[in-house]
C-alpha cells in the first residue's frame, strides 16, 4: 500500500485567493442530494451546477474512497494538485483535468489521473489503467486510470 498524502487545510471563504493542493471532482449524477452526500463524507462543495457538483477533497484516499460509493450511473472526473480558489471557484491545471475526464467518462464510469491513483491508499487492483489520453487545452496526454466499482 501506497503511504497516503493529506492534502492542505480548507478552503476560507472570503479571506482572499489562496492556493492548496487538492483533489478535485467533477461529478455529474441525476442525485438531488448529491452535494449534501458529499459533504457528508467530508468534501468541500466548490460549486453546485444542474446536475453536478464540483467537491474538493483533503486527500486522494477520500476521493477515491467517496468517489467509490457514488450511484451506479454517475459520472465521474477525478484529478489532483495545486488549485486556486478564488472567488467561490477552483482554477488550476487540476480544475482542467477532472473537468475533461468528466466529460469523456460514460454514465457509471470514474476516470481519475494517475497520479491521483498513486498518492491515494486504494488496492492496485482497484483501477485499471486506461493509457494516456490527449486532453483538450492541454499541451501533454494525461495518463488515465479508471476505477473498478466492486459492488
Amino acid at each position: 500500500m501506497a503511504h497516503m498524502q493529506t492534502f492542505d487545510g480548507p478552503f476560507m471563504p472570503g479571506a482572499g485567493p489562496s492556493v492548496r493542493l487538492r483533489a478535485v471532482a467533477f461529478i455529474e449524477a441525476p442525485s438531488e442530494t448529491l452535494a449534501d452526500e458529499l459533504a457528508a463524507a467530508g468534501s468541500e462543495i466548490i460549486q453546485r451546477l444542474d446536475g453536478m457538483v464540483i467537491a474538493a477533497f483533503g486527500s486522494a484516499e477520500a476521493a477515491l474512497r467517496t468517489c467509490a460509493s457514488l450511484p451506479g450511473d454517475a459520472r465521474v472526473g477525478l484529478s489532483c494538485g495545486d488549485v486556486l480558489y478564488e472567488n467561490g471557484a477552483l482554477h488550476g491545471l487540476p480544475v482542467i483535468e477532472a473537468s475533461r475526464l468528466r466529460d469523456i467518462a460514460t454514465p457509471g464510469q470514474i476516470l481519475c489521473a494517475a497520479r491521483l491513483v498513486r498518492a491515494g491508499d486504494l488496492p492496485a487492483a482497484s483501477f485499471r489503467s486506461v493509457g494516456s489520453i490527449a486532453i483538450r487545452g492541454l499541451v501533454a496526454a494525461l495518463p488515465v486510470c479508471e476505477m473498478l466499482r466492486t459492488g
